[in-house]
């Protein structure tokens, strides 16, 4: 995904010519070290009627639903999707924490980047955020952002931030989004951690450019948006590229004609469906990681089919893997499909 660099007067709205990624990169060599403390005191004051948080709690992340189509109107904004993994920052009494959205601790994994949020200077705060790796050509890699967390590859990671949810011991997420926007471009000026830029309005156009530099999606808000945990219609996102993320149960028996292959499913309610089966994309370490999965044993699929539910007690040892297709079928199962990776945050 390319990190798209546009020079243009801070405040002033930008064009559909000039839709961005995350406004200029900024390099941790290129940031100025600075405290924050005594601003993001001022920063939360302009939220004066903000309940207080006096547990210091983490918050449930929102999900954006699927769409279609990009929604049109002013009353959305469009920030790109990125191709990484979704990350919480909790700062409390200073002292920072990172969750992944499974809330798997990612602290010790990623110590650069705890040192980067702690830069900040915040004595208490919560900020969604996505951890990328950028390839030489400027571009959102996620396989070279597990390769490099796996100390196979060395890249470039940065995070990403798009909202605030607490800061300055108050809760930001019953106030509207551009509102809790503005307070995190302010808070993250000459940081390492960057903002999340976005457009206002032109959805279709916003999407069709991000299609054209093949990236992976738009994630469209409402602007008057509260912050809502869990699934919501008020965060939509569409697809440029066809991914997703999947639990895999089972290795499918390889038979004449016909090669084997990683068994997957989606979770519905209680159970979990079958989605079908993911024979390309692997490398040879991919197959060493799944290797637990082909020792619990050779499974046929021809008693699997779409529709087809699952005890989740059978299948909660599978990992979560990331698979790319070309489209789903009138039945329901994958088209195509091909592996991009385990995903290590759970």
């Amino acid at each position: 995904m390319a990190i798209i660099q546009v020079r243009v007067p801070r405040r002033r709205a930008l064009n559909v010519g000039e839709w961005i990624i995350a406004g200029s990169l900024r390099t941790a060599a290129m940031a100025k070290r600075i405290t924050h403390t005594p601003r993001c005191r001022a920063l939360a004051q302009r939220f004066r009627n903000a309940p207080w948080v006096t547990s210091g709690r983490a918050f449930a992340l929102s999900r954006p639903a699927r769409a279609p189509r990009a929604p049109d109107g002013e009353d959305w904004i469009h920030e790109v999707k990125r191709d990484g993994y979704r990350l919480t920052a909790i700062v409390r009494t200073g002292a920072v924490a990172l969750k992944s959205r499974q809330d798997v601790d990612w602290t010790r994994r990623l110590p650069a980047i705890v040192r980067q949020v702690a830069a900040l200077g915040l004595d208490d705060g919560q900020i969604d955020a996505e951890l990328v790796a950028i390839d030489a050509e400027g571009r959102d890699d996620f396989n070279l952002l597990q390769q490099t967390i796996a100390s196979r590859a060395q890249a470039p990671l940065r995070l990403i931030a798009f909202d605030v949810l607490r800061l300055g011991g108050r809760d930001l997420r019953g106030e509207p989004l551009l509102e809790r926007k503005s307070v995190l471009e302010d808070l993250l000026e000459g940081s390492p951690v960057l903002f999340s830029t976005h457009l206002r309005g032109h959805g279709p156009e916003v999407f069709e450019a991000i299609a054209r530099e093949g990236c992976e999606g738009i994630v469209s808000k409402r602007v008057d948006s509260t912050y809502e945990a869990g699934a919501t219609r008020t965060w939509l996102k569409t697809m440029a590229r066809l991914e997703d993320d999947f639990i895999a149960f089972g290795w499918r028996a390889a038979r004449q004609g016909r090669r084997g292959g990683l068994l997957v499913a989606k979770p519905d309610g209680k159970q979990l469906r079958y989605a079908g089966c993911v024979s390309t994309g692997f490398r040879q370490h991919d197959l060493v990681s799944l290797a637990g999965v082909r020792r619990s044993g050779l499974i046929d699929d021809g008693a699997l089919s779409s529709g087809v539910t699952l005890p989740v007690q059978s299948t909660a040892r599978g990992p979560w893997v990331r698979v790319a297709f070309r489209g789903v079928t009138a039945d329901g199962l994958l088209r195509h499909a091909s592996f991009k990776g385990i995903r290590l945050d759970g």
